[in-house]
């Protein structure tokens, strides 16, 4: 198995930056997801890595030795597409074993080993079938076999389950994280699926217009987001985020925004003074409907309910504005008894408030 070292990588294509000055270092055997948007790069950082394109400049390195300029099928890495590529005409076992075949293995080596890689992803019973007879699941298991039988040093994964419906990505999530643990190989996996990055990553690096956010455990992004967008990108629904201005007043600062307004604690007043103009988060999941202790006490009306059977989403208007309706997303008990157009009061614990400063930067908590 073997480290992954980006230093200072950059990316252009044409005029256009893809990657600007990304660097990053993945431990042996770790699972790390780079995660964003579509167009943040991620995909073209997976790509330098499997030398399927060359940087413009910067140094990538696996297992401690360079190779910008080695060829992918030089840099002892395997990777799975978004599109499962099997050969139609091949059974099972020989889309396992065609790699080896090309290397030339010998026959009983290779039965030796394809049969090692069926009984590992459970599909030993699959090897005389061809790919049409198969289910989504099953060819996404046979397009790991493929990777896996090659033994490599690492595994580059982009967006291998986004064509897969929503049960079969909840199964070969776990599959693949179990995969993982009994490998313990490195994993680099592309995906702009933040629920994807949350249940398999140990490190998730952020990226977003081709730059590399922040890096650390799912809990740590998910809890202390460096800016804006790394706060509403994670979480489902992402962290309500409402424009305001600080004020004077009581023991703290007063917060303003058009249609909420309300006092914060001596606490806030360490990271911002009177006239500043900050963002103020909360995530969904935090909003107390009704009354509740030491928190923002705001009132909206609420615009559309979303029950979605373990929970029920409130979309909240507290007031509309001349470019639009700014929605405030609230999780709630899904027994609430609640309709459209209704006024409900809502409660902000002041220990599960974010606030951003002008440039969009986490500046509490700090």
């Amino acid at each position: 198995m073997a480290t992954v070292t980006i230093e200072n990588i950059t990316k252009t294509f044409g005029e256009t930056l893809a990657v600007d000055d990304v660097s990053f270092h993945i431990e042996d055997g770790e699972f790390v997801v780079l995660l964003g948007p579509s167009g943040c790069g991620k995909t073209t950082t997976l790509n330098m890595i499997a030398g399927l394109e060359k940087p413009n400049s910067g140094r990538i390195s696996i297992g401690g030795k360079r190779v910008e300029n080695v060829p992918p099928d030089k840099r002892d890495i395997a990777m799975v597409f978004q599109s499962i590529a099997l050969y139609p005409h091949m059974s099972v076992y020989q889309n396992i074993g065609f790699p080896l075949r090309m290397a030339r293995v010998p026959k009983a080596e290779m039965a030796e080993r394809v049969q090692s890689v069926a009984n590992l992803l459970r599909i030993e019973e699959l090897l005389q079938r061809k790919p049409h007879e198969l289910s989504g699941g099953q060819r996404q298991r046979v397009a790991l076999g493929r990777s896996v039988v090659r033994d490599p040093a690492v595994f580059l994964f982009d967006e291998p389950l986004s064509s897969l419906d929503a049960k079969l990505r909840v199964e070969m999530r776990v599959e693949l994280k179990k995969l993982h643990e009994r490998l313990g190989a490195t994993f680099v996996y592309v995906t702009h699926d933040q629920v994807e990055a949350m249940t398999m990553a140990d490190r998730v690096f952020v990226m977003d217009l081709g730059g590399l956010l922040q890096i650390g455990s799912p809990d740590d992004i998910y809890r202390l987001p460096t800016n804006m967008m790394v706060a509403g990108f994670l979480g489902n629904p992402g962290m309500n985020l409402v424009a305001g201005r600080l004020n004077g007043g009581g023991d703290g600062l007063h917060f303003e925004s058009n249609g909420m307004a309300f006092d914060l604690p001596s606490q806030f007043s360490s990271v911002a003074t009177p006239g500043d103009p900050v963002t103020l988060g909360i995530r969904p999941e935090n909003v107390v409907v009704g009354d509740g202790p030491n928190g923002a006490s705001v009132t909206g009306n609420i615009f559309a309910t979303e029950p979605v059977g373990s929970d029920l989403y409130l979309d909240i208007l507290f007031v509309e504005e001349n470019d639009g309706m700014r929605l405030f997303k609230v999780r709630a008990r899904p027994e609430l008894k609640v309709r459209s157009g209704e006024q409900v009061p809502l409660n902000l614990p002041y220990d599960k408030l974010y606030l951003f400063d002008n440039a969009g930067y986490r500046i509490y908590p700090g």
